[in-house]
């Protein structure tokens, strides 16, 4: 759905400097990156005012997004809004009156809140009415860990122009080789390594032991953001105020976990059902049935157990065990999981149909029915790799869960999302 931005963007002077000469040149250090105490712990319902907004573009799998966050250079505060994935220009307003508002605000101090709005039925009425929630039961790690696993950066010999060719980025590149990044700084020298990082999706301020630098440009793996253009807010502040928005966890966990309970009830009669038509029938596919249901049985019950732990609101959640045992919980594919199990299923029926001649051969059905069992072949075979790359990825880490969750991130950023929209099954 296409949002126009509801700011005039605007040059972003007073910020940065840029002259001919080069000794004239300055860059701006967000005070924040020079304090580590200066940095904030947000309240869930705390208005927080930004003074600087960043646009961007990304490029995965040969589309392209386009995207935008916000800073506040004094409290180390970053909020960011989701990319549209049509290509159209990027929501950057803080309208909290559009349904589909989605905001992830994120901390130097650890702290992640996803502020977001839904449709709901009120029961006196029958009308439905805009309702505002904020998740707070999310953890991340710090900023600088997300975008840089190794930190020592290497000066390359190529450079690249951004927003109008008004700054001319150096590349530079980690000492592991995983991620590249065109830094804009007063000088570049041969080796320096980062230690603090205020941004997002890679793109922002960056502390080294020898400078600050803007990154203009991030790149892993076969995905790339680049900023487009920056805006100074400083002497306005552009600010979000959350007061409206209900703390989720609070308000609608306890209806969750009731219908979740619900539902496992539910899931449990028919897993019951299903192993007894197994264990009493010929068919190929009962077994596959009784597969699926089961691994919904599973899936259900960890949401579960998910939801209990949201609920606990005593729980620290910058706390490093805590997100290590909620990482373990998460899966990046659980989704595919699901449907290539289900596709198993759907495979099996359609196989025994088609054998038993329920498609007469010649026709446009048989025709169809005969690529749909190609398409879902290759499917299921792809989704398989996924699974077994994933379990690789987990294996190797055991004793890292930080580590592992992050690979695992990158990997379904990097290698399986842009192969999705090609096994479409029509």
């Amino acid at each position: 759905m296409k949002y126009l931005c509801l700011l005039v963007p605007a040059l972003f002077t007073g910020i940065l400097t840029y002259s001919q000469k080069k000794e004239e040149k300055q860059i701006f250090e967000p005070e924040v990156l020079k304090k580590a105490e200066a940095a904030k712990k947000l309240e869930p319902t705390e208005k927080i005012c930004f003074d600087q907004r960043f646009h961007f573009i990304s490029k995965s799998g040969g589309r392209s997004y386009e995207g935008c966050f916000w800073v506040d250079t004094r409290g180390g505060i970053t909020a960011s809004k989701t990319f549209d994935l049509n290509g159209r220009d990027p929501n950057c307003s803080f309208d909290i009156r559009q349904k589909r508002f989605h905001l992830l605000v994120h901390g130097m101090k650890g702290n992640e809140y996803i502020y977001y709005n839904r449709m709901e039925k009120v029961r006196a009425t029958g009308q439905e009415e805009l309702r505002h929630y904020v998740q707070t039961g999310n953890t991340h790690r710090n900023p600088l860990e997300r975008v840089l696993e190794n930190k020592i950066l290497f000066k390359k010999m190529n450079a690249q122009e951004f927003i109008d060719n008004k700054y001319k980025a150096l590349e530079y590149t980690t000492a592991d080789g995983k991620s590249t990044l065109y830094l804009w700084g007063k000088n570049y020298p041969d080796e320096m390594n980062a230690y603090a990082y205020l941004g997002a999706f890679g793109l922002g301020y960056l502390k080294t032991n020898k400078g600050d630098f803007i990154i203009f440009k991030y790149v892993h793996g076969a995905t790339e953001f680049s900023l487009t253009n920056m805006e100074d807010f400083s002497s306005s502040n552009a600010c979000f105020d959350p007061t409206v928005f209900k703390v989720f966890e609070d308000t609608k966990i306890n209806n969750l976990i009731a219908e979740s309970e619900q539902s496992n009830q539910r899931l449990e009669r028919e897993v019951a059902r299903q192993q007894d038509r197994a264990a009493n029938t010929n068919s190929p596919c009962a077994a596959l049935k009784l597969e699926v249901l089961e691994y919904k049985k599973q899936e259900a019950e960890k949401k579960e157990r998910l939801l209990k732990q949201m609920k606990n609101q005593n729980k620290p959640y910058s706390d490093p065990a805590t997100v290590n045992a909620l990482a373990k919980e998460y899966s990046f594919i659980e989704g595919i999981k699901m449907e290539r199990r289900q596709l198993e299923y759907d495979l099996c029926v359609l196989k025994t149909d088609v054998e038993k001649g329920r498609y007469k051969p010649g026709s446009e059905s048989y025709a169809k029915a005969v690529q749909k069992i190609a398409c879902w072949e290759r499917k299921i075979a792809e989704y398989k790799t996924f699974e077994e790359d994933i379990k690789a990825i987990d294996e190797r880490n055991r004793n890292d869960v930080p580590k592992a969750s992050k690979e695992k991130g990158e990997y379904y950023r990097d290698k399986i999302l842009p192969k999705m929209a090609t096994l479409q099954c029509r």
